[in-house]
């Protein structure tokens, strides 16, 4: 980050910006490996297994490039379970900035519907359509894979 800080005004510097690319290939306790096709693999997601509803969660990403990506893409997270929320963003460093090679960890935040149940966090590519995506360590059904499960109590 204070690299680029030398560069630009540390205001203009978006949150976890320069902290997204890794100096080292990640240690991952759960690895995905799911392949997307514009060039990107889903290295890992780590969510809480529990959390209160109406809470606000920490979910951190983690990617590696395969190949250089157009403008566009965005990450589409969906939690779905008696209610649904809509968790998509743009990396914190956007995947057209991404060199190939460069491993990629970045944090985003979800508020939990308040209604307790299981929910299950689904995800991919998205640029007006659903990236195609091979994966065997998850379930994929329509161009989307399950990273997490959580349990929302009262």
């Amino acid at each position: 980050r204070r690299t680029f800080e030398k560069w630009y005004d540390a205001s203009t510097v978006p949150p976890h910006w320069a902290d997204a690319v890794l100096g080292a290939p990640p240690q991952l306790a759960a690895p995905l490996a799911c392949d997307f096709a514009p060039g990107a693999r889903l290295l890992a997601v780590d969510a809480p297994k529990t959390a209160k509803g109406g809470d606000t969660i920490t979910v951190t990403w983690t990617w590696h490039a395969n190949a250089a990506i157009a403008p566009g893409w965005k990450v589409f997270a969906h939690l779905d379970g008696p209610t649904y929320v809509n968790a998509d963003h743009v990396p914190a460093r956007p995947f057209e900035l991404w060199k190939p090679g460069q491993d990629i960890r970045y944090p985003t935040e979800i508020t939990l519907p308040r209604v307790p149940g299981r929910y299950v966090l689904k995800a991919g590519m998205w640029n007006g359509k659903n990236a195609p995506v091979t994966c065997k360590a998850v379930p994929v059904e329509a161009n989307a894979v399950t990273v997490a499960t959580i349990e929302v109590t009262p």
